[in-house]
């Protein structure tokens, strides 16, 4: 629709869909400010304050009584329109957005994050949204996505991307889920352009850190018990859940395989994060901008590491009720001082299964070298069955 019609058509709507008083002199001015949104909308890097603008000159027309509530801005996403304020401004957004996208303005500004829990996929969205808006220049308007909901931002309990995306961060920024690799999400992130990030961690020791995530301390006691019995981890072997080993291994590796071949892919290991940290977050950041971290930006991101150790605000969850037995979790490897023989020899058991049944399972083992385990490194083979 061109820029002229824009008025006239909202004229007749706000007649009659919405029962209030359209004034011409308003609407005039709503029409100009959106098509001038419009025309900016890909040479510039923030349209929230236009956006805000663009209310405040809808609630002037309509009244007061029309007010969107505090912090709806980016509402619509997923709501309908409810009145006149709601549907002006999610028409100049949606004209912005889409004004972007024809531009392909999202290439740089855009990332998802694909998760899963203790990865710290919190530290990782909070460092990449420190990244864009220190070296990309963008500042997202949206809070951090955390916990098993992480937002407005997936369908289908977080396996499929939502499609307005844009909607919710029309300024780009980074969205994150346990978003699975399938066709639609995969062709969706080259529709938009935009990157993705693949947050992995060794399946062993994601079971084990699953396991030590207690809820409470009756939870606890039992996974003590568990674990004392040799039974700790059996869920995680046996069944056919999305936690369970089988899965984890499958999602990591059908991401690689989908998309592992293109330059706007990139795997950001646990591993490299904890042992070397500097080198992680370096490569991640020319992966996300091609520049090298300054001094400033390693001090920030050093900052936010000491946040993500035992104890610390990013550790999702109750933290009171967790249990670590044989020590934190969140070690490189810390499954050797978990898993029993018997454990090793389960999970080994799942690996070389699937590594049979697909034959580009080598994917996942360039990535991950050490996935089948060695039970001659369990710290006291003696403790279970």
């Amino acid at each position: 629709m061109q820029a002229g019609a824009i008025g006239r058509a909202l004229k007749r709507r706000l007649k009659t869909g919405f029962g209030v008083r359209a004034h011409a002199a308003g609407m005039d001015r709503i029409e100009a400010l959106v098509a001038e949104i419009e025309a900016k909308a890909p040479h510039t890097e923030s349209l929230y304050e236009d956006f805000r603008r663009l209310q405040a000159v809808v609630e002037r027309a309509f009244g007061p009584s029309e007010s969107l509530p505090d912090g709806a801005l980016h509402r619509t996403m997923v709501d309908l329109p409810v009145n006149a304020v709601e549907a002006l401004v999610q028409l100049g957004i949606r004209r912005a957005v889409n004004a972007r996208l024809t531009a392909g303005w999202y290439r740089d500004r855009l990332v998802f994050l694909a998760c899963l829990e203790k990865s710290a996929s919190t530290l990782h969205e909070i460092v990449i949204r420190d990244l864009l808006e220190h070296s990309a220049g963008v500042v997202p308007q949206f809070g951090i996505q955390r916990g098993l909901e992480f937002g407005p931002t997936e369908l289908a309990s977080g396996a499929a991307m939502h499609g307005l995306i844009p909607m919710y961060a029309p300024d780009g920024g980074i969205v994150r889920g346990p978003y699975e690799p399938l066709p639609g999400n995969t062709r969706y992130v080259r529709e938009l352009g935009a990157r993705l990030v693949l947050l992995t961690r060794h399946p062993a020791d994601r079971i084990v850190a699953r396991a030590c995530m207690t809820p409470d301390q009756e939870s606890a006691a039992r996974f003590r018990a568990q674990l004392e019995s040799g039974t700790a981890f059996t869920d995680y072997f046996t069944m056919a859940a999305q936690t369970s080993l089988r899965a984890d291994l499958e999602w990591m590796l059908n991401w690689i395989l989908a998309m592992g071949a293109e330059d706007r892919f990139h795997v950001a290991r646990y591993e490299d994060m904890a042992l070397d940290s500097e080198s992680h977050f370096q490569a991640l950041h020319r992966f996300l901008t091609g520049k090298a971290i300054d001094d400033e930006l390693r001090s920030q991101i050093a900052g936010r590491m000491s946040r993500t150790t035992s104890g610390g605000d990013l550790q999702p969850g109750a933290v009171e009720g967790r249990t670590y037995p044989r020590g934190y979790s969140g070690k490189v490897g810390v499954w050797r001082d978990y898993f029993s023989v018997r454990d090793v020899e389960q999970y080994n058991e799942i690996v070389q299964t699937l590594s049979t049944q697909n034959q580009r399972f080598g994917e996942l083992k360039r990535i991950y070298p050490d996935i089948l385990l060695d039970a001659g490194s369990v710290r006291d083979p003696s403790n279970h069955p």
